[in-house]
């Protein structure tokens, strides 16, 4: 940790503006925990996951760590969602789908604002949501993901991508 944490002091001391943190289970650290860790080693750097899933993190927990982390860092966190590919290949699963990346990113936004989501029938909210807004954003690189407005989508060329 230690180590990563002197390169994302690198990353904000070479003017970047943000640096994205590997969100894979099995690949790298915990992703919030070393986002909090950075906000702490960090004044301005934006910070995000990059990207988690609503597949290996339920919704729940996902709007939990990022208020905690934005909580640290106010206005310096975003939330990016992907299919969370490797993070499903490594334990033999699927990437989500865009209906479920969709979902996933409804129900945080409405979390993070303090609102009620329901789960399978049992409604529940934030109880410490801030308030302040937290950008939520979905990672897309197929045709179908990139139709959507680009309000809603960080895009993610691929080598196999033309664009119009």
């Amino acid at each position: 940790m230690p180590e990563l944490i002197k390169l994302i002091q690198q990353v904000e001391a070479a003017g970047f503006d943000g640096a994205g943190i590997l969100d894979s289970q099995l690949l790298c650290r915990d992703t919030f925990v070393t986002m909090a860790l950075a906000a702490t080693h960090t004044s301005g750097l934006m910070l995000f996951p990059a990207v988690t899933n609503p597949l290996t993190r339920h919704v729940s927990v996902l709007a939990s760590a990022i208020q905690t982390v934005e909580e640290i860092a106010p206005g310096r966190i975003k939330l990016v969602v992907g299919t969370g590919y490797t993070s499903a290949h490594t334990i033999g699963r699927k990437p989500a789908t865009l209906a479920e990346m969709r979902a996933c990113i409804t129900a945080l936004r409405a979390l993070l604002a303090g609102e009620a989501v329901t789960f399978d029938g049992t409604s529940g909210r934030l109880a410490y949501a801030s308030g302040r807004r937290v950008p939520v954003l979905m990672a897309a690189s197929g045709p179908k993901a990139t139709e959507l407005p680009q309000s809603d989508v960080l895009f993610i060329a691929s080598p196999s991508m033309s664009f119009p």
